[in-house]
């Protein structure tokens, strides 16, 4: 039996599943349903899983609209918004494959399945005041939330998606530039790789996402906006977590990649926390993050500095900033202040922008930008690095570095590719494949 709960201008019904069955494959099964747009967020921190499917309301575009709408969701029980926003709100190199997210995107989803902290599965459906009465009334239930239980799903692809061309933008000869030239203390350049393929990625994706989710450290996300657009992050880093009144925000700068055996591995490890051009880098962003809490007029704590934090293919050198934040603060706010990191922008930060959007070439979309969940109880924004996306017949890898003044090209271009391992390894899979015959 539902648990119903009312707001001022809609309703929400929430059962909570018992099943035998795991969790993951009842979160898989209800993936693949052929309902858009679809949202998932695999919190590593909290071992909470959340899918959001179908659009029952969107944020508006105005700073004014969103506080209102903010204020409407946080007056609603059970209701959260999922999603995310570009890089840049507006850039010079609008590319059509963003204009759906575009300044940003998220939503109140029509349905939901979250796995709570104890384990427990609850499914939600948001209504309409008349929908709930005709629930109350007759018990019917809205009948896009019976068809997703009752189509069928995509039918997955079978055989495996073959790479035909390749591009990178920038490519090697003008990256090598950007870094000889770039102005400032730090900027952070990305690089994305760009895959024609014989048939849609977006299974291939899916595929990575299933196979990381049993191995991963880092949390996931993604947004599927139709059966050929899916972007997907796994990142290890959150702009911020926000519960009740207490902000956290990491910092991961200064990055080596992991080690073939335990003591090469060591021996890299050993190598970033000595290397005085990574720690450059790490006190960039942790002073950059302490200015703009105190923006916002905020007492930020350094819990830990300096940490070491290894993932499947990088180690980084990792802090953590903690504060105690006033009821009537926006995350919009918070995410205002914080975007872009020193981390994923550069310092001081204008400079730093002007360069990226002069130099790289593309459009970052989603890439190193904030996604994630917003709710009155608990919010979770995440710098969707290690991203990939996935548009017609053409994957999109995005990664990239910390340029400082010590920095070289060559060892900098190579750990975008030790980063681009989440999920592909160039190496191995451009060995064969021509690097031309792909417009920009």
């Amino acid at each position: 039996t539902p648990l119903l709960s009312a707001g001022e201008e809609w309703a929400n019904l929430e059962w909570e599943y018992d099943s035998s069955e795991p969790i993951s494959n009842l979160f898989l099964w209800a993936s693949n349903r052929p309902i858009f747009p679809k949202a998932y967020f695999f919190s590593s921190h909290q071992q909470t899983r959340l899918l959001a499917v179908g659009d029952f309301r969107t944020l508006p575009d105005t700073q004014a609209e969103m506080n209102r709408f903010w204020e409407k969701v946080k007056a609603h029980p059970n209701s959260f918004l999922i999603g995310g926003q570009t890089f840049f709100e507006r850039t010079k190199r609008p590319e059509v494959m963003c204009d759906g997210v575009r300044p940003h995107y998220y939503f109140v989803p029509r349905l939901y399945f979250r796995q709570r902290l104890e384990g427990k599965l609850v499914i939600g459906l948001n209504l309409s005041h008349l929908e709930c009465l005709e629930y109350q009334e007759n018990k019917i239930l809205p009948f896009d939330f019976l068809q997703f239980f009752f189509a069928e799903g995509h039918a997955k692809t079978q055989h495996p998606c073959h790479f035909l061309a390749h591009q990178s933008t920038p490519d090697k000869k003008t990256w090598s530039e950007l870094i000889e030239n770039f102005i400032g203390e730090k900027v952070v350049f990305a690089r994305r790789l760009c895959l024609d393929c014989d048939q849609s990625p977006r299974q291939f994706l899916e595929d990575k996402w299933q196979d990381n989710e049993k191995t991963t450290s880092s949390n996931i996300f993604w947004l599927a906006l139709s059966p050929e657009w899916f972007f997907l992050s796994f990142s290890p880093e959150r702009l911020f977590s926000w519960h009740k009144n207490t902000l956290a925000v990491d910092v991961l700068a200064g990055t080596m990649p992991r080690g073939n055996t335990k003591e090469a591995d060591h021996e890299l490890a050993n190598q970033l926390l000595h290397s005085t051009k990574n720690h450059q880098e790490h006190r960039f962003v942790i002073d950059d993050v302490r200015a703009n809490l105190c923006g916002l007029g905020l007492k930020p704590e350094l819990l830990f500095s300096g940490q070491l934090l290894k993932l499947a293919h990088v180690q980084h050198i990792h802090s953590l900033w903690q504060a105690e934040t006033p009821q009537n603060l926006s995350p919009f706010s918070i995410i205002k202040a914080l975007h872009p990191t020193s981390a994923v922008g550069g310092h001081p930060r204008q400079g730093a922008l002007e360069q990226i959007a002069a130099g790289e070439g593309y459009e970052r979309g989603l890439y190193a930008a904030p996604v994630g969940v917003l709710s009155a109880d608990s919010s979770e924004m995440l710098v969707a690095i290690r991203s990939a996306l996935s548009e017609e017949k053409r994957l999109h890898i995005f990664a990239g570095a910390g340029i400082v003044q010590q920095s070289d090209s060559e060892s900098e271009w190579q750990e975008t590719a030790h980063k681009m391992k989440n999920f592909i390894a160039l190496e191995l899979a451009m060995s064969h494949v021509p690097s031309h015959g792909m417009s920009p």
